[in-house]
């Protein structure tokens, strides 16, 4: 009688601890910060707000990156600094953006990022 009331206890503590993994897995992903994104137009123009002006007077810009986690290929953002060209209708021309052409770059966000901050997709 012993064991059949420490198996069912054993029982019940996996599948607690199963399902409190999945609740804190989906809450945790649920609190990441929401980004939009867009690919570079061929001629290298992205929306002005894909570029954000530091401190010191340079800019950057955030481009999306998957990296593997422990539970799979998750997304987050690489700060890029870059170099306005030209500015007009929205949309500035960055300069030398070839080799970035085929990442997204964050055109809104919903709270403040940082280098190889974890995100998602709204």
């Amino acid at each position: 009688m012993e064991k059949k009331i420490l198996t069912c206890m054993l029982l019940l503590f996996f599948i607690v601890m199963i399902v409190f993994t999945f609740v804190s897995r989906h809450t945790a992903i649920a609190l990441l910060p929401e980004v939009t994104t867009m690919n570079p137009e061929k001629d290298g123009w992205v929306a002005e707000s894909a570029v954000r002006e530091e401190d010191t007077g340079g800019y950057y810009a955030f481009i999306l990156t998957e990296r593997e986690s422990i539970s799979g290929k998750t997304a987050a953002v690489s700060k890029l600094p870059v170099v306005i060209e030209e500015k007009g209708d929205g949309m500035v021309k960055l300069k030398e953006i070839s080799q970035y052409s085929m990442f997204e770059f964050v055109t809104d966000v919903s709270d403040e990022l940082s280098d190889g901050d974890r995100v998602r997709r709204k």
